[in-house]
């Protein structure tokens, strides 16, 4: 249905059956408006990031496309000291807090930046 091509199995109901269909363009279609909400959403949150201000509207939508949400769990070390750094965090919602040598030097909320 995604990629336009044969369908790679035949799929035969073994006992009665009710099932939803959907046609190809109207997957499609809620798939494209719905990643606009998201890019609108995510335009709007980096704008308000004060880490990013002087960036252009051009570069708030380019950084919303790569962004990628992730969620952790209570007592997540989403980065330790000493490791090499190569992705650097926005602060969707919640609360961090930052450790140095065991003791904690600085909390996080939503917009913060660290990384």
């Amino acid at each position: 249905l995604m990629y336009n091509a044969p369908r790679a199995a035949t799929v035969i109901a073994a006992t009665p059956v009710t099932c939803w269909a959907l046609e190809r363009s109207s997957f499609n279609y809620i798939l494209k408006s719905s990643g606009t909400v998201k890019r609108t959403t995510y335009v709007d949150f980096l704008s308000r990031v004060s880490l990013l201000q002087n960036l252009k509207p051009d570069e708030f939508q380019r950084l919303a496309d790569v962004m990628q949400e992730e969620d952790h769990m209570d007592g997540y070390y989403i980065i330790r000291q000493g490791e090499v750094g190569e992705r650097f965090f926005i602060l969707l919602e919640g609360v961090c807090e930052a450790e140095i040598d065991g003791r904690v030097v600085c909390s996080y909320s939503k917009g913060d930046c660290f990384g």
